[in-house]
C-alpha cells in the first residue's frame, strides 16, 4: 500500500471502534494515514453491551494549517472534548467555550435549542436529571466543507442513571445515538455551531428518555 500525504487529495476523517483504529482516507477511498485510537476508561462505570469496554479517544492536532485553515486534527479534539465534558458534568461555561457565539442551534428528536442561553438551561436540567454518563464514540467522520467549515458525523453509544422523587431506586439508560455537527473555525479555534441529534435507539432493557428532563 502507497502511503500519500494529507495534502494529495480532499479526505475524510473515520474513526472505527472495531479495533480502535483511526483512518484517514481520501475521497477515493485511498487509505491515507491509520494510528491507534486511545482507551481512557480509568474514570467512568463499565459499559452495558459496549464489546471490549474501550472509550475511543481520538488524536490531536493542530487547529488551523498554516494557511489559517480548519484541521481534521482540531474537530477530533474538538468532539474529544465535548463529550468528555458532558460526561464530567464540567462547568457550563467549559461547554460554552466549544459553541459557536452566534446562530448557535442544536436540535433533539423532541425539540429545538436556538442560542447560548437556551443550551444553559438545557444543560443545567440535564446535569440535574443525569448521573454516571458515559459517552462512547463508535465512529466518527469529518468532512471538510471549506477552510473554515466542517461537517461531523458521529455515532455513539450514551449510558446513564436518573432518578426523580419518589422513586426509591434509580434507573438506568442506554441509547445509540447519530448525531451530525456543523463546526466552523472562529478566532483560531473550532466552535460547534449547528448539533443535530438524528436518532436515539433504546438499548434492551433501557428505561425511557424523560423528555422534560434531557
Amino acid at each position: 500500500m502507497t502511503e500519500l500525504s494529507l495534502a494529495d487529495e480532499p479526505f475524510v476523517d473515520t474513526l472505527a471502534a472495531s479495533g480502535g483504529a483511526l483512518a484517514t482516507t481520501g475521497a477515493s477511498g485511498t487509505v491515507l494515514a491509520t494510528s491507534r485510537a486511545l482507551a481512557t476508561t480509568d474514570r467512568t462505570p463499565a459499559l452495558r453491551g459496549a464489546g471490549s469496554g474501550e472509550r475511543l479517544a481520538v488524536g490531536d492536532g493542530p487547529s488551523a494549517d498554516p494557511a489559517g485553515g480548519l484541521t481534521t486534527g482540531a474537530v477530533r479534539r474538538l468532539v474529544r472534548g465535548w463529550y468528555t465534558a458532558l460526561d464530567r458534568h464540567a462547568p457550563a461555561e467549559s461547554l460554552l467555550d466549544l459553541l459557536a457565539d452566534a446562530g448557535l442551534v442544536v436540535t433533539f428528536p423532541w425539540g429545538t435549542l436556538r442560542g447560548r442561553d437556551a443550551f444553559r438551561d438545557w444543560y443545567d436540567r440535564s446535569t440535574r436529571a443525569f448521573f454516571d454518563e458515559v459517552r462512547e464514540v463508535r465512529s466518527l467522520t469529518v468532512r471538510p466543507l471549506s477552510p473554515i467549515h466542517a461537517a461531523v458525523e458521529v455515532h455513539l453509544n450514551w449510558q446513564a442513571s436518573e432518578w426523580g422523587p419518589p422513586a426509591a431506586h434509580s434507573r438506568w439508560l442506554g441509547f445509540d445515538v447519530v448525531e451530525e455537527w456543523t463546526v466552523v473555525l472562529h478566532d483560531g479555534a473550532p466552535k460547534i455551531r449547528i448539533c443535530a441529534v438524528r436518532e436515539m435507539r433504546p438499548m434492551a432493557g433501557s428505561g425511557p428518555l424523560a423528555v422534560t428532563a434531557a
